[in-house]
């Protein structure tokens, strides 16, 4: 009894820090300067103005050793349940009455299902065949021909051949060849060549060449229609002189690499103002030269600010995903381990266009 006793209280101890979801009063990530005066990020500051771009800049960022979003769970909307407006409905006075109790059965219950089929046939038939055949066939033939072939041949052959011969060839030839030619050659070659080649050659050469080779040459050597693919042994006749090199026209200069404006939203911290996180097309919608002058803009936005001439990293940071998490870096980060710069380049989509040799 002792024992449960002390195991409750832990419990009852664990519960509440186990279930509070609250911001933190302390926890701080930097200051800046607005109007004059020094404002401070704490866990207040991202709901007291423009809440859903500042979760969106700053709640993922890891500052003073900490995770904004894990310092300020309710401010930053992460793992806390939202409240509701208000309470939840009063008690009922008596307990709901069962759906037995209100709803009243039926006299009689429903007709079963027929345990066999009826012993004799509908009146009339159905307007579509059944989903099975039949076991066995019937005892008398249709009398109007079916439009299509049946699906398996019959075992054995008709008694009487057709009237009027099939307008196309049976899907498996005979075992046995006819015993007369047919009166006019095939428009078509066979599909499978015959054993014996033919007594007579042909009176005109194919226009295309076999696709096997004969084992032995022809008696006599027909014109060449293309040259051979190796020399011959020896020369038929000695050249009038060197044969010309080929000529080859003049190397092409060096490829050249597209210039594209970065698809990530980078930080800009414009004078006098907050830091803001945009991307190139805000960049581009108005005031695209003043916002090009931007430290950084012109290099991460080069198509924008038409700067694809000038190799450069932008002093921004961005934000990307690497390795399943959205991290916000910059530059440095990219080329600060040698073995990662290629991972981490085509992770940010070559933003640093110096450091991932793009330009």
């Amino acid at each position: 009894m002792k024992y449960m006793k002390s195991s409750l209280l832990i419990l009852l101890g664990f519960i509440p820090s186990a279930l509070s979801c609250t911001d933190s009063t302390t926890y701080t990530f930097g200051t800046y300067e607005y109007n004059g005066a020094t404002s401070t990020r704490d866990c207040a500051w991202i709901t007291a103005n423009n809440a859903s771009e500042r979760r969106t800049d700053w709640c993922s960022d890891t500052v003073n050793g900490a995770v904004v979003g894990d310092e300020c769970p309710v401010a930053c909307q992460v793992g806390c349940a939202a409240p509701t407006t208000s309470p939840t409905k009063a008690p009922t006075a008596s307990p709901t009455m069962a759906p037995s109790v209100t709803m009243k059965p039926s006299a009689a219950p429903t007709r079963p299902p027929s345990p066999a089929p009826s012993p004799f046939p509908t009146a009339r038939p159905s307007t579509s065949p059944s989903e099975q055949p039949s076991d066995e066939p019937s005892l008398k033939p249709s009398q109007v021909p079916s439009l299509k072939p049946s699906q398996v041949p019959s075992d054995q052959p008709s008694l009487k051949p057709s009237q009027v011969p099939s307008l196309e060839p049976s899907l498996a030839p005979s075992d046995v060849p006819s015993l007369k030619p047919s009166d006019f050659p095939s428009l078509e070659p066979s599909a499978v060549p015959s054993d014996v080649p033919s007594v007579k050659p042909s009176d005109f050469p194919s226009l295309e060449p076999s696709e096997t080779p004969s084992d032995a040459p022809s008696n006599q050597p027909t014109a060449s229609i293309k040259p051979s693919p190796s020399p011959s042994a020896a020369p038929f006749a000695p050249t009038g002189g060197p044969t010309p090199a080929p000529f080859t026209p003049a190397p092409t200069t060096t490829p050249t690499v597209a210039c594209a404006d970065s698809a990530l939203r980078i930080k800009i911290a414009k004078a006098g103002e907050r830091i803001i996180t945009r991307s190139c097309e805000w960049v581009g919608n108005k005031d695209t030269v003043n916002r090009c002058a931007i430290d950084g803009v012109a290099a991460a936005c080069p198509m924008t600010c038409g700067t694809c001439s000038t190799c450069a990293d932008p002093t921004l940071r961005f934000r990307f995903d690497y390795n399943g998490k959205t991290i916000t870096r910059d530059c440095g980060y990219i080329g600060r381990v040698a073995s990662k710069v290629y991972g981490r380049c085509t992770a940010s989509g070559n933003i640093c266009r110096a450091t991932c040799g793009v330009c």
